[in-house]
């Protein structure tokens, strides 16, 4: 039920952060420095199904 969903951005959990996109839930990960923000959010209604692989990596 959950619409937006916290995911670690370590390359174990790339599949994943895949899934969350193509169930169309908005995804956040942690940014790898915080100089310039907290999260990378992830809206999957802006992403063309094409995308979805690239966005989750």
């Amino acid at each position: 039920r959950a619409r937006v969903i916290k995911i670690n951005p370590s390359l174990a959990q790339e599949s994943l952060r895949y899934l969350a996109l193509v169930y169309n839930k908005v995804l956040l990960t942690p940014t790898p420095s915080l100089d310039s923000a907290l999260f990378y959010k992830l809206e999957p209604k802006f992403l063309r199904r094409h995308q979805l692989e690239w966005a989750a990596t």
